[in-house]
Parts: C-alpha cells; structure tokens; sequence
C-alpha cells in the first residue's frame, strides 16, 4: 500500500485532497466554458437604448417644408420608428409608424417621406416633404423608436 502523505492511517485527508483537487479542476473547466461562451456570443444592444437622430428643416414654398435626416447613430428598421407631427397650442396633427410614401393628407394639407438611401431602414438622406401647412404656426415632428419607448430625434418648424 502507498503511504499517506499525512503518514501512516490518515486516509481521510488523502481523500479529502483528492476531492478538493477534482472540484477545483472541474470549476476551471466551468470557467472557461463560461468565457469561451461569452466570447462567442454577441451581446445584443439594451432595449432600452434608441438611436440618436440629427434632422435638418428646410424651407420652400409658403407652408412647406422639407425635414432631412442629416445623421444616425445607427441604422434600424422605418417600422421601428413612430413619427408624430404636433402644431403647438393646438394638438397633434398625426402620429404614425413610419413608412415610404404618404404619412398624412387632410385637404391640402399633406406629408410624405422618402427613404433615399438604405432601403427599410432609416439613414441619413432619407427625408420629410411637408406641404400646405397653417403658415404663422409652429409645428413639432417627433421621430420615437418604438422598442425603446424612446425619442430618437426632433425637429421644430416654424411657418
């Protein structure tokens, strides 16, 4: 029989080593799966966070507008935003999920969007037509994005 390295008859220490030798080989086996797992997989951006959106108003005829999107932080889906244009001290004109083409029209009064760069996605360039509104008002468009709950980017008209 090998002898103890505790000396003759403490057998239990010896097994007790054993043990604490095969738990801490099996821990760093488990740490480093758990590194080499969370290396590999992406970590996907917080919920809570919305891309940022710098807009940019020009000015045409008398009532119209035109609202550019100068710059993204990052570029996501036009469904994932919502776009809310509001004439101050009187209430919401419309407040729409954002798509190609018409957003609003009620007589004259109309509001489209051209997505120019990046096809489904909104990205600088892609940009606002406003036409025929009230002229001496002041109006508000909004752009949120929608997962997060949160604005992205606005823009003030004054007419």
């Amino acid at each position: 029989m090998v002898g103890s390295v505790f000396g003759e008859g403490d057998w239990r220490k010896d097994r007790l080593l054993q043990v604490l030798a095969i738990a801490s080989a099996a821990g760093i086996v488990l740490v480093g799966a758990a590194y080499a797992y969370t290396n590999a997989t992406p970590i996907p951006s917080t919920p809570g966070t919305a891309p940022l959106v710098d807009l940019q108003v020009a000015y045409g005829s008398p009532g119209d507008a035109n609202v550019t999107v100068f710059s993204v932080s990052r570029t996501e889906p036009l469904d994932a935003f919502r776009v809310n244009l509001t004439e101050l001290g009187v209430g919401t004109v419309f407040s729409i999920q954002l798509r190609v083409g018409s957003l609003y029209q009620s007589g004259p009064t109309r509001v489209t969007f051209e997505d120019l760069i990046d096809p489904g996605r909104l990205s600088a360039g892609d940009r606002f037509f406003l036409y025929n509104l009230n002229q001496g008002s002041t109006y508000s468009l909004v752009l949120s994005f929608i997962p997060a709950g949160r604005t992205s980017g606005s823009a003030t008209i004054i007419l």
